[in-house]
């Protein structure tokens, strides 16, 4: 999946891989496994495009993959401390989809927009 794996693969070596960072990983895994469980359930063909399907697809799994690499194995976290807390919150009973759900409308109306922006600029970034 990437250099992130790296570190994960490093901090093990070096005896310095924690349980809570595993933890975390795989609770973001098993999250990303509900949720395009979530969207196949939700999102019937027919009623909705195999392209609209896939975008949503596409979209939790490039989310996961930022908040793995970026984050939970980016070389710059260090504290286990924040893992600690981090794993207390998502044990807890309640969570307010409401606020989940906001998150990721807000995250895909970005996609789409920067989408949208690139297809409207004569030429690409990487030209330059």
């Amino acid at each position: 999946m990437g250099d992130y794996w790296t570190v994960l693969r490093e901090r093990f070596q070096a005896g310095l891989l924690r349980a809570s960072q595993c933890k975390l990983v795989a609770i973001t895994l098993d999250a990303l496994t509900a949720q395009v469980q979530g969207i196949m359930a939700r999102e019937k063909p027919g009623e909705t495009s195999v392209e609209t399907i896939v975008g949503l697809v596409e979209s939790a799994c490039k989310r996961t993959k930022l908040l793995i690499s970026q984050f939970l194995l980016s070389p710059k976290l260090r504290s286990e401390r924040l893992e600690v807390l981090l794993l207390r919150y998502l044990m807890e009973e309640e969570v307010n989809m409401e606020v989940v759900e906001g998150i990721e409308r807000a995250e895909d109306e970005k996609e789409r927009k920067k989408r949208e922006y690139e297809e409207s600029v004569p030429f690409s970034c990487k030209d330059i």
